[in-house]
């Protein structure tokens, strides 16, 4: 591990891609001498968010190279005066907009690869702890389905069983509800708590 980070630091200067010292700690991990990193650790890992973290780190620096970033929370700060509200209000206006953009996805993650970014930024501009606001847009994101093509399992009652547009849309305000009141107790009891031990 402390060669890895070595690695990473030196690398820095250089311009060495991030992700080769990474992987040549996996691949020493991995050496059959040494077997910390086995075929059965690796079988179970979540490779679909291992891929959308990846891809999310990837898309925003693409993003942040090309000035679209930038650009984006110029203008989204120029429209929306989130500097001066509170900070309650400048979050709960970032997820609301999490929840717009997660409508039109078909899939939670899809949803956060583009809302993560900015919403981190966006709120790195207005001083937001960058932990409590990647929860609170995880959970949210998560809670809302307001169509069916949402998530597979309202698609298919929708479709082949019982539900309605109607129940469908209900169900996700309550979730919605019940997902904005998991974030302001955890913001304001849990999180602090969790992270001051």
């Amino acid at each position: 591990m402390s060669g890895t980070v070595l690695a990473w630091i030196i690398g820095s200067f250089f311009g060495v891609p991030t992700i080769l010292p990474a992987a040549a700690a996996v691949l020493v991990l991995a050496l059959p001498n040494i077997r910390i990193i086995r075929a059965d650790a690796v079988a179970n890992v979540s490779w679909n968010v291992l891929f959308l973290v990846g891809a999310m780190f990837s898309l925003l620096e693409a993003l942040t190279n090309t000035g679209v970033v930038n650009l984006v929370i110029n203008r989204v700060l120029e429209t929306i005066p989130l500097n001066a509200l509170p900070v309650f209000a400048s979050v709960g206006i970032l997820l609301l907009v999490a929840v717009g953009v997660r409508i039109v996805f078909s899939t939670g993650s899809a949803a956060l690869l583009v809302v993560v970014p900015f919403a981190l930024r966006i709120g790195e501009e207005l001083g937001v702890n960058q932990l409590y606001l990647s929860f609170s847009l995880l959970i949210v994101i998560g809670g809302t389905t307001f169509l069916p093509f949402n998530t597979t399992s309202a698609l298919l009652a929708y479709e082949e069983g019982p539900l309605k547009q109607r129940d469908i849309a209900r169900f996700g305000v309550v979730t919605l509800f019940l997902s904005l009141g998991v974030i302001a107790v955890a913001w304001l009891f849990y999180w602090p708590l969790v992270s001051s031990v």
